[in-house]
């Protein structure tokens, strides 16, 4: 992401994306940009669901992040307004890390909208990535982007 789409994502979210968060997307990991799964007609990169790194893809998921939250914290006692969706699983369930900078991502369960820690850091988190892609029983391939 350039300069210029971290102050869109930040114009559009209202809020400020941490500073460990926008070095990491400027060293975004080469291999998880090569991710993919091959579904004959289609591939989906990982890149574009499971941590997210292009500026309009962030901030529809948060956009829909936020109208779950809404739904889900109807007579709930959390607040989850300040965590940044940086992607989802298969299931649209969230990944998310807090916007006052700690670097621990979280996971956010759309069936009974808890959120939990999952990866001390965004680092640790682009391995379990990289890992669950290498378990997952789905026809895969690794190859750069266009």
């Amino acid at each position: 992401m350039t300069p210029q789409d971290i102050e869109t994502v930040e114009r559009e979210l209202g809020l400020k994306m941490p500073a460990g968060y926008v070095e990491f997307l400027a060293r975004y990991p080469a291999s998880l940009k090569e991710l993919y799964f091959d579904f004959g007609t289609w591939r989906e990169y990982l890149c574009d669901k499971a941590f997210i790194i292009a500026a309009d893809r962030l901030i529809t998921v948060n956009r829909d992040f936020r109208a779950q939250l809404q739904i889900n914290d109807q007579g709930s006692n959390a607040d989850f307004r300040g965590y940044i969706a940086i992607g989802h699983d298969p299931g649209y369930n969230f990944y998310a890390i807090d916007s006052n900078g700690f670097p621990v991502v979280y996971f956010y369960s759309m069936d009974d909208g808890w959120m939990f820690e999952i990866e001390p850091d965004l680092d640790s988190f682009a391995r379990h990535l990289e890992k669950s892609w290498e378990e997952w029983d789905l026809p895969k391939g690794r190859e750069s982007r266009k």
